[in-house]
């Protein structure tokens, strides 16, 4: 028996164990979630420089560790034990209207590096309460998966098909446009718009909004424009891991985006990640959608558009265990073909992922997934992509 049937097999018998337990109606109220706001240190008395009086250092963090197994196809053909992810984060807070984050990423097999380093000016300085300027390097601000295209955060341990994302480097200027029960929020950002900190080119823009029109119910839409990048540069944002490197022959490109979501039971700001899990236990279910289109348009030669979608949902069995499906398309047009996925050359690419997780703390998650993908590719092949894994995702 190997690695994988023995996993499955403890897992069959933790579900077994657990469902007898299982109520028909939907799962009582959570109690209280854990905080994961990390450990907080009060920093020494003394009054320094770069050390106020009264100064407060934050620190958490997250990790899963699993085993991956994929068809012949896919990038894990033998059973592999990972880490794909480990972030350890510091927020340092100065003052009421200031807040520092920086940090490291720990992902096997990347050196260890920095994905954060920000500097959120809260209430503008005092000048405009609930405003916020956001200036350094940090998370495009573009769509809602975004935000939890982690294994510890997500339902399920892949993403969608598209996981439309990146990091950069600028301006983000965010806040409520309505208070209260139902808010409307906003996020405006002006961004470096390539993987060059230093390249010469037009600022990426992003623009979103978002709002809870009604109780549990959050929808949101979200707009993109790379400005002109430099051929020899490709964007810091990506869908379904397009390269976006300019053709030969152009001197200059920019890329298009834009995405509309909608969120049921993940809170009125449509932010409500897998871990901590009590408010994620407490609602009988979770359900999600989002549709996006993307264009890439060099100065030269045809341009490359596409759209992409998925929907997911996840059912509480109980307060222990839950299980989770998502489907997810991406697709070009015209019958064009690139790399998607950083997997196989297609012009489009689905997948079908079918996950169950068993919370063995409300700061820890056991998490096992199949997803089952396919791919359009030329000329008709069909490559055995499916992939099997299996961790444990945490918080700290």
């Amino acid at each position: 028996m190997n690695i994988r049937s023995t996993v499955c097999a403890c897992l069959a018998l933790l579900f077994a164990a657990t469902i007898g337990h299982a109520q028909t109606a939907p799962p009582p109220p959570a109690p209280p979630p854990a905080s994961d706001t990390g450990t907080t240190i009060t920093l020494p008395s003394v009054q320094t420089l770069y050390a106020p009086l009264g100064s407060r250092l934050l620190v958490d963090g997250r990790i899963f560790a699993g085993i991956y197994d994929t068809q012949d196809n896919g990038a894990y053909p033998h059973d592999s034990l990972l880490i794909p992810d480990a972030k350890l984060r510091f927020t340092y807070i100065p003052s009421q209207n200031l807040t520092v984050v920086t940090r490291l990423s720990f992902a096997a097999p990347s050196a260890v590096s920095f994905d954060y380093l920000y500097a959120d000016l809260n209430n503008w300085g005092g000048l405009i309460p609930g405003q916020m300027l956001r200036f350094g390097r940090m998370k495009v601000d573009f769509g809602e998966e975004t935000w939890t295209n982690n294994q510890e955060e997500d339902n399920l341990i892949s993403n969608s098909a598209a996981n439309a994302t990146g990091y950069d480097e600028g301006l983000d200027f965010r806040g409520p446009i309505v208070k209260g029960a139902h808010p409307i929020i906003y996020s405006v950002s002006l961004l470096n718009g390539t993987t060059l900190a230093n390249a010469v080119g037009a600022p990426e823009s992003v623009v979103k909004i978002g709002a809870s029109p009604i109780n549990h119910l959050y929808v949101s839409a979200s707009y993109l424009d790379t400005g002109k990048i430099p051929t020899a540069d490709s964007s810091a944002f990506s869908v379904a891991g397009l390269a976006n490197f300019a053709p030969h022959g152009a001197t200059t490109w920019r890329s298009h985006a834009g995405e509309v979501d909608a969120r049921w039971n993940f809170g009125s700001t449509g932010m409500q990640p897998n871990i901590p899990t009590g408010p994620t236990a407490a609602v009988p279910f979770q359900l999600a959608a989002a549709y996006g289109q993307f264009t890439d348009d060099p100065n030269v030669n045809a341009e490359l558009q596409g759209n992409y979608w998925y929907g997911e949902a996840l059912y509480n069995i109980s307060q222990k265990f839950y299980v989770a499906a998502r489907y997810s398309n991406t697709s070009l047009d015209n019958g064009a073909t690139a790399t998607l996925n950083s997997v196989v050359t297609a012009n489009k690419f689905n997948r079908s992922s079918l996950g169950i997780g068993y919370r063995l703390t409300s700061l820890t998650v056991l998490k096992a997934e199949y997803s089952v993908n396919k791919a359009a590719t030329l000329p008709n092949t069909d490559p055995h992509l499916n992939q099997f894994a299996i961790g444990v995702a945490t918080k700290f």
